[in-house]
């Protein structure tokens, strides 16, 4: 488990993504697998946080289309296969959870996304 500041650390924009912490009261964030989960402070927080940290990457992502069993899920592949990191990601929001899914495949994406979704909507 990490605090908000090893997140932002890390992030292209960090005065943007620690200002989208701090306002959504993200407090713990989990990283496993291509995976981060982060618990801020209720479910409005949870959905501005996912759709602040989508809206942040700019046109290095495109917009692909998400698993359908996923609400208000979003998902981009990223615009230059010379980029580095992983090409596919989703953001998803349940209850006080929002979530960044990444893989290398589109198909493994959509997979994976739908998985971390049923977590969150099984556990909670």
């Amino acid at each position: 488990m990490y605090g908000p500041a090893y997140f932002t650390h890390n992030a292209p924009d960090q005065t943007l993504v620690g200002r989208l912490m701090s306002d959504n009261g993200t407090d713990r964030i989990g990283i496993v697998d291509g995976t981060a989960i982060m618990r801020t402070r209720d479910t409005a927080a949870a959905l501005a946080l996912s759709s602040g940290l989508a809206n942040n990457l700019g046109t290095a992502f495109d917009p692909i289309a998400g698993p359908e069993t996923v609400p208000a899920v979003r998902c981009f592949e990223r615009a230059s296969a010379a980029a580095a990191g992983l090409p596919y990601r989703c953001y998803v929001a349940y209850k006080r959870y929002a979530a960044i899914v990444t893989s290398d495949s589109e198909q493994d994406l959509k997979r994976k996304t739908a998985a971390q979704y049923a977590l969150l909507a099984n556990s909670l």
